[in-house]
């Protein structure tokens, strides 16, 4: 039986992941030389805002709670995020700060990259840069279009 090095679990985990589906292998094989696999126990902080926005995520199973200090003492939930998908895009924006808090719901299984090294990645290569910019424009996109319905609820 063979025994898989840490960077083939990271490939095949990233490769695995709906974020990286149909993505051209260059495009994976970047995204998986900056990766890690992480894990988080309910209730762990992922990221304050206004903390430096340094990782891009990749959730794999698990639920993981946006929220904003609404300066009640009790942070509103703004959104979940779930298994296969994208957790934070300001590490794409100067000043590179996340704007809002990040708490794992549920035990959480993911993939943190190193944003400084992807963008820098993007600067080398604009092709794979686009490429992976425009999955994350579609989450953003449908985020956006979550947080719309939402208001139109309340």
């Amino acid at each position: 039986m063979a025994v898989s090095t840490m960077e083939e679990r990271v490939h095949r985990q990233l490769e695995g992941h709906p974020f990286a589906r149909d993505l051209l292998p260059e495009d994976v094989d970047a995204l998986a030389e900056r990766a890690e696999l992480i894990a988080f126990s309910s209730r762990d902080v992922i990221f304050r805002a206004g903390d430096p926005a340094d990782t891009f995520y990749l959730v794999r199973s698990g639920v993981v709670e946006l929220t904003v200090d609404a300066h009640t003492g009790f942070p509103r939930v703004i959104q979940h995020i779930s298994e296969g998908s994208v957790l934070g895009w300001s590490w794409l924006f100067a000043p590179y700060v996340w704007k809002f808090d990040a708490v794992a719901a549920t035990p959480m299984r993911g993939i943190a990259i190193d944003a400084a090294a992807l963008r820098e990645h993007f600067g080398e290569n604009p092709g794979s840069g686009f490429r992976v910019m425009a999955r994350v424009a579609a989450v953003m996109n449908e985020r956006l279009d979550a947080t719309r319905q939402k208001l139109l609820q309340t």
